[in-house]
């Protein structure tokens, strides 16, 4: 029998139906489909998180009070242990599924482009905000370097699983230009990878890596290298590679 988790008790509870589905795929996984949902519920635990932390730091903008401030970025730090304690609950789950299914989690390793995206940090120029990822694969679809039509093949694909998965045509229509939203000068383009992953479905690495820089030479956004960024673990597997071997993959670690 699987332990209970109670949504609503944690931060990452507060997440939409998408949310709360990757989770009921850990409990019901398939010895095929374990490490897929066991890597989705590991970065759901990063991405939940990070939208409480940041909603919760929002607030101190509103006090009047160094007092209030404080209790503010007390709050804020309290999180830090629920993250924890949410994590080990969910591992424990993940283990106790693996058991079930006589498969082993193993953590997996960054890939090259992996740990190359995580020194990426794209934004969006001022003014261009609301240009649509449509201008940039028309105006770039004759250009062999720009690869446009992997990233619509990508787009099209990821498209097509969440319709089949019952997903709305509003959900739908916004998917395109998600990984531009995301582009806010703080997250790395694997941060901006597994966001998308939690939010819609996870798109290559190699995709996002391409619709960013097709967005910088249309100078409707830019590319920051950080050298020293960390990096998380990788999740190759989710993109067309499950090849339903004994070994699963279930990092935890946050990127």
């Amino acid at each position: 029998m699987l332990p209970d988790v109670e949504f609503s008790r944690t931060p990452a509870g507060n997440e939409v139906g998408h949310g709360i589905f990757a989770f009921l795929r850990l409990l019901n996984a398939t010895k095929e489909g374990l490490p897929e949902a066991d890597l989705l519920a590991a970065l759901l635990m990063a991405h939940a998180y990070r939208r409480e932390s940041a909603a919760i730091a929002s607030a101190a903008a509103f006090a009047r009070t160094p007092e209030t401030r404080h209790a503010v970025e007390r709050l804020t730090s309290l999180l830090d242990d629920d993250e924890a304690a949410t994590r080990t609950k969910v591992g424990e789950i993940a283990a106790l599924r693996a058991r079930e299914l006589n498969v082993t989690r193993t953590a997996s390793s960054p890939t090259e482009a992996e740990q190359r995206a995580a020194r990426l940090i794209p934004a969006r120029n001022k003014g261009k905000e609301l240009v649509s990822v449509t201008y940039v694969t028309r105006t770039l679809v004759k250009d062999a370097a720009a690869q446009i039509p992997k990233v619509e093949a990508a787009l099209e694909e990821t498209t097509r699983r969440l319709r089949a998965q019952g997903d709305s045509e509003p959900r739908l229509m916004a998917l395109p230009d998600a990984p531009a939203y995301y582009a806010d000068g703080k997250r790395s383009i694997l941060e901006i990878r597994d966001a998308i992953a939690v939010e819609y479905a996870p798109i290559a690495i190699e995709v996002l890596e391409l619709y960013t820089h097709g967005h910088k030479q249309m100078r409707i956004g830019s590319i920051l290298e950080c050298a020293g960024r960390a990096h998380g673990a990788g999740y190759a597997s989710l993109i067309g590679r499950q090849s339903g071997s004994e070994s699963v993959s279930g990092s935890q670690s946050r990127s």
